[in-house]
């Protein structure tokens, strides 16, 4: 009974593609152990292998007895089944990684360590192909199949017929080892059923044709079909772009994210394969989801299913949480998305200031000087890119606004990096952040997924594309994991869905009159009601029909029964939405028109914090990723990015000279550094435009007095031509300075003044 309710519920759930003569009645005669083989290139399963993991979680449930396959040894050989081209080998150390962290990720879903008959196992090809010598390999294995009956596999044809770079020997033996596992596994444990895709049909058939040349034995296959994605590739299974099980890979939150994006039709067969759930419960959630098809009944259930199964309850609900915060609606009702946000005046307005404002300050290459000083860099291609023109199409300032733009709207900036053969920079491209994903592969390295569109510059081919961090300057806002930022549009959504259900309430008052909504009563029935409400609208709704006389006739009254908008707090209410918003963005209320708490005596002051706290941190986001991205490791000995801030520093005429007169006077600003800071042509150096001055009574300590330095004979002071005026003696009487010496002059005498 067991067995049959194997076979039906793979059937009802498509996940049956192959089934050899046979197979059906041997499930129903016994319990059987059937084994799949599981690639052990990565230390982690995808979403491609969790078909097949699914269908051993159903064998096991019906009384079988699951293995799982590690394939060791085929792993370091390549299965050229469904591939174009030879896969890397590996090495028996990462094999041995490898296999008991997949181990750990199937003991989620299959019963290891139970004592019942039907426990699974996993077990390494390698353990029995390692001791086996290539002569015993062909003369005990190799003989029982021929070459004719190894080239008619489709797997072969494909290769032989061009596709790729055609098939090595280590590849084109691969289907006798899997066929020599099936064998060895028939011998030792008694394995007489093999699972796999419907692209290994071909190695299945071969295992089952030794076993019967070699022992005279019966054994049986059974194959699912393969998901595909829209290209038609393997699902979860590309080069790139893959849905990890591990969440050092793939996040639980991505994971949750990629099962509840699945269109509809994908989720009505993805619901049925990759879930436990019976077959009455995924009718009735079909039958709902149908019904309603907005509300994603079916995405959600099935994101919640595979989620919780494969990482935890607790992380599928904050992955849940983290959805709401980031897509879910708002608490005024309102959908607020980047470009939705836009339609606000305060959100353009502030992220008009930031972007204009950081697109407008100089920006400039600097190289460091041997004395410790700096100079620009302009015989440095990076120089040009980065003050007048990153690319063909546009230049510095445009560039710095539609990244600057993007970082606020979404969180993050970015723009592709081309070099020349030399490794040089020769232009950056804007890329849009909504079709940019950042993930890590198998071996814990960053990589950039891009989806083109046709609005694209022509530097990327394909409509999915890899790219290598080194190709991709990437400038991320506040983030959580210090990799990716996150949208500031979806972390204040609330406050923004607010202000535009304030805006909108405005637009529909004013459009309707400035009149609230109200009831016409009529003492008796109305034959056809809609007609008069359309009436009463088209005479007296809208904004050019206020102020109209109603006659009512017929004993008919109306009664308003809306609120007006001072009763409401309208103008209260959005007048703190802006101010909301302008804190969002850490904007001073002024530059966004709002004077109420500004005045002559703090605006100057506002301004100087908008550059202190609002500019620079952006401003060091944009100079530390220039930096990391487009140099070199050398050349960031040598060389560093810097944004100009000191026009925006600048104050009123008055407090500038004050603030040059000091620098002037105490000796570390020279004429040309004043003039060249107000955009003044420079003094020649002849005429002294470069001096630097200091008052006289801030001599350093050993040249005070003005001979301090003049050499002295016998300790004798020199003789000087210069006349010495003394003043007239005086009593002390005179002096005023009764009771003291009369020896002593109170005034010193200098002999230079």
């Amino acid at each position: 009974m067991a067995t049959k309710n194997f076979i039906e519920e793979l059937e009802w759930r498509g996940m049956i593609h192959t089934i050899m003569p046979g197979a059906k009645e041997q499930l129903e005669k016994e319990m059987t152990t059937a084994y799949l083989g599981i690639d052990p290139t990565a230390d982690s399963l995808h979403i491609g292998h969790l078909v097949g993991v699914m269908i051993l979680k159903h064998f096991q449930m019906c009384g079988h007895r699951p293995l799982a396959l590690i394939g060791g040894a085929t792993g370091m050989i390549g299965d050229p089944s469904g591939k174009s081209q030879e896969r890397n080998l590996l090495d028996e150390k990462t094999l041995r990684h490898n296999q008991e962290a997949i181990k750990r990720q199937l003991a989620k879903l299959l019963d290891f360590d139970s004592d019942a008959p039907n426990a699974a196992r996993m077990v390494n090809n390698y353990d029995w192909m390692k001791d086996f010598t290539f002569l015993d390999f062909i003369r005990d294995i190799g003989k029982c199949i021929t070459v004719n009956y190894m080239m008619a596999k489709d797997s072969v044809k494909k290769r032989f017929s061009g596709e790729g770079d055609g098939m090595s020997f280590t590849e084109f033996t691969y289907q006798l080892v899997q066929g020599f596992d099936f064998l060895h596994l028939y011998e030792t444990v008694g394995c007489k059923l093999q699972l796999g895709g419907a692209d290994q049909w071909g190695n299945i058939t071969t295992g089952t044709e030794l076993i019967r040349r070699k022992l005279g034995a019966e054994a049986f296959g059974i194959t699912c079909p393969l998901i595909t994605k829209a290209d038609g590739t393997k699902f979860g299974k590309t080069e790139s772009g893959n849905v990890w099980l591990d969440p050092r890979y793939t996040s639980p939150y991505k994971f949750y994210q990629f099962w509840l994006n699945t269109s509809d039709e994908d989720a009505k067969r993805y619901i049925k394969i990759f879930t436990l759930l019976d077959r009455e419960t995924i009718g009735a959630l079909i039958a709902e989801h149908d019904a309603a098809p907005h509300l994603r009944v079916l995405q959600k259930r099935l994101a919640q299913e595979i989620t919780t199964m494969i990482h935890s309850r607790e992380e599928y609900e904050k992955a849940v949480e983290a959805s709401a915060i980031l897509f879910g609606g708002t608490t005024s009702g309102k959908a607020v998305t980047e470009r939705s946000a836009m339609q606000m005046t305060a959100v353009y307005s502030c992220v008009r200031i930031l972007a204009e404002a950081v697109a407008g300050l100089p920006l400039h290459l600097y190289r460091y000087k041997e004395d410790g000083g700096k100079e620009k860099a302009i015989d440095h291609p990076l120089y040009l890119l980065l003050h007048d023109e990153p690319n063909p199409e546009m230049s510095s300032f445009v560039f710095r606004e539609t990244l600057m733009t993007h970082l606020l709207l979404w969180g993050n900036a970015y723009a592709q990096i081309i070099r020349n053969g030399k490794g040089e920079v020769i232009a950056l491209y804007p890329l849009m952040p909504d079709r940019m994903t950042v993930n890590r592969d198998s071996k814990g390295q960053l990589y950039y997924e891009y989806t083109v569109s046709m609005d694209d510059a022509p530097t990327i081919k394909g409509s999915l594309v890899r790219l290598n961090p080194s190709d991709v300057l990437h400038i991320p806002g506040l983030g959580f994991d210090g990799l990716v930022g996150y949208s500031p549009i979806a972390m204040a959504k609330n406050a923004i869905g607010m202000a535009i259900a304030c805006e909108e309430y405005g637009a529909k008052f004013f459009a309707n009159g400035a009149a609230p909504g109200g009831v016409l009563e009529h003492p008796g029935t109305i034959k056809d009601p809609q007609r008069v409400r359309e009436s009463w609208q088209s005479t007296f709704g809208g904004s050019g029909n206020s102020n109209k006389i109603a006659v009512l006739e017929e004993g008919m009254k109306y009664t308003p029964i809306g609120i007006s908008p001072e009763q409401a707090q309208f103008l209260e209410t959005r007048k703190f939405q802006i101010n909301e918003i302008a804190r969002i963005f850490r904007v001073p209320p002024h530059m966004v028109g709002d004077l109420e708490k500004s005045s002559f005596s703090n605006i100057e002051q506002q301004s100087l914090e908008f550059v202190k706290y609002t500019l620079d941190p952006w401003v060091i986001r944009w100079e530390q990723s220039i930096q990391r991205s487009l140099l070199s490791k050398d050349e960031k000995a040598m060389y560093f990015v810097k944004f100009n801030l000191e026009g925006l520093l600048r104050g009123d005429y008055q407090s500038r000279m004050n603030g040059y007169a000091i620098g002037r006077q105490n000796g570390w600003m020279s004429a040309n550094d004043i003039r060249e800071l107000e955009n003044l042509d420079r003094i020649p150096k002849e005429d002294g435009g470069d001096l630097y001055l200091i008052n006289g009574n801030m001599l350093p300590l050993q040249n005070a007095g003005a001979f301090a330095n003049i050499n002295t004979d016998n300790g004798k002071e020199e003789k000087s031509d210069e006349e010495v005026l003394e003043l007239e003696k005086q009593d002390s009487d005179q002096r005023g300075d009764a009771g003291t010496d009369p020896r002593e002059n109170p005034v010193l005498k200098r002999h230079d003044r």
